[in-house]
């Protein structure tokens, strides 16, 4: 049967239009905000999946102009969804860590591709990126601790580092339509801890063509290594 949850939370008062426009108290607030709407999203039983979105000007998908981020939580876990969560799984069995964990080591490892790392939190553009200028934002030694359990000072410090990230973007794009995802484990019956979170940022430059299209495979112009390292100059100082 048709069940499920949808919601937007407004980040601000102020008629602004990006994330990278919040102050300091706009961003906490709007993290816990985003931590209560899910907390109250796994309450109901049947809720399988839930995803925290939000789409800047018209390019990244917004009929709104007002910043606002939206939640929306399902019965079913996406086909997609319930592919990565089977490679995570594949590679936990494989090699004792998660997918998402092995990457986040070779980043911080490498760190030709980390674009910011502050307290506890790691922004890097990943290896073989899908789009120009994509970026994830993870913690930087995950672990099972989910969205929902992170201490207001830990998601005030995301949240900072999400408008760090935001406005390098924008500083290296000026004007740029994007989204950013918070992406969450779905609820899988049986299992205690599903997987990790992170934060996926991208900009609205690749247009799908043809080949996209046709074979799923995704064309970059732009690697990773050099987007890093575009992004590293439109850092705001802490």
């Amino acid at each position: 049967r048709g069940f499920g949850l949808h919601e937007l939370v407004v980040l601000s008062p102020r008629h602004v239009e990006s994330y990278s426009e919040l102050d300091g108290p706009e961003r906490g607030t709007s993290f816990v905000a985003f931590q209560d709407r899910i907390r109250l999203a796994w309450t109901w039983p049947d809720i399988r999946h839930a995803v925290l979105f939000q789409n800047c000007r018209v390019d990244a998908g917004a009929s709104i102009r007002h910043v606002h981020s939206q939640l929306i939580a399902t019965a079913v876990v996406p086909p997609e969804i319930a592919r990565r969560h089977q490679r995570q799984q594949s590679h936990r069995e494989a090699t004792g860590q998660t997918l998402l964990e092995s990457i986040v080591a070779d980043e911080r490892r490498e760190q030709g591709r980390v674009v910011l790392e502050r307290d506890g939190f790691v922004a890097f553009c990943p290896y073989a990126s899908r789009l120009s200028y994509e970026l994830w934002i993870a913690p930087d030694e995950p672990s099972a601790e989910p969205f929902e359990g992170l201490t207001t000072e830990r998601l005030g410090r995301l949240a900072d580092l999400l408008h760090a990230a935001v406005i390098a973007l924008e500083g290296t794009l000026p004007g740029i339509a994007y989204n950013f995802v918070i992406h969450l484990p779905p609820r899988v019956p049986g299992e205690t801890s599903s997987g990790h979170w992170w934060i996926e940022l991208f900009p609205r430059i690749n247009k799908l063509a043809g080949f996209e299209l046709a074979t799923g495979c995704m064309i970059n112009q732009v690697p990773p290594d050099i987007a890093a390292g575009r992004l590293r100059d439109h850092i705001p100082a802490a």
